[in-house]
């Protein structure tokens, strides 16, 4: 389930597109008109002017923020990746691709009561090996070893969040 926080500008279209897919259970924002006036729309969602109430609730598993274009954050966004396939048999493919995704180069964190700068770098290293079979389909099996900081260890330092992930791939021509 999902709740929602911020109902001025954009909150009350993502309220809708949730409630349209039965997925909308709190609404959120300090302005009691805003509240109201969408709460009204959905009388089985609860709604509140508290964050940190939605933030406890266990009936929601997503939060949202709906903010209003002057106060979203201008955020300096980096990425790119780097792909090589070679056949090596007529039946036989290896590849390997490299990728690095920063999100936000600006980002702070609050560590201990300070704000310090965190990285939200996300690098993947992928191996590849693909299979061709009869010229009529092709099976691949590609390994991402992911390296990010966007988990964190028992005394709150960012660590890698052990997201690696196998893919097994099947392209058929009919």
């Amino acid at each position: 389930m999902i709740g929602v926080a911020g109902l001025g500008y954009w909150g009350p279209n993502l309220a809708r597109n949730f409630a349209e897919l039965g997925a909308l259970s709190w609404l959120c924002d300090l302005d009691e008109s805003h509240r109201n006036e969408v709460a009204g729309r959905y009388p089985s969602v609860r709604a509140t002017d508290s964050f940190e109430e939605m933030l406890a609730a266990d009936d929601v598993k997503e939060r949202l923020l709906g903010t209003e274009p002057e106060h979203d954050v201008e955020v300096r966004e980096a990425g790119g990746y780097l792909a090589l396939v070679q056949d090596v048999t007529r039946w036989g493919q290896l590849g390997f691709r490299a990728s690095y995704y920063d999100p936000n180069s600006d980002f702070f964190d609050s560590l201990r009561g300070r704000q310090v700068p965190t990285s939200l770098v996300v690098t993947t290293l992928s191996p590849m090996i693909a299979l061709h079979l009869q010229d009529k389909a092709r099976l691949s099996f590609q390994y991402d070893f992911v390296r990010d900081s966007l988990a964190k260890d028992a005394s709150g330092v960012p660590t890698d969040a052990k997201n690696n992930q196998l893919t097994v791939r099947l392209q058929v021509e009919l």
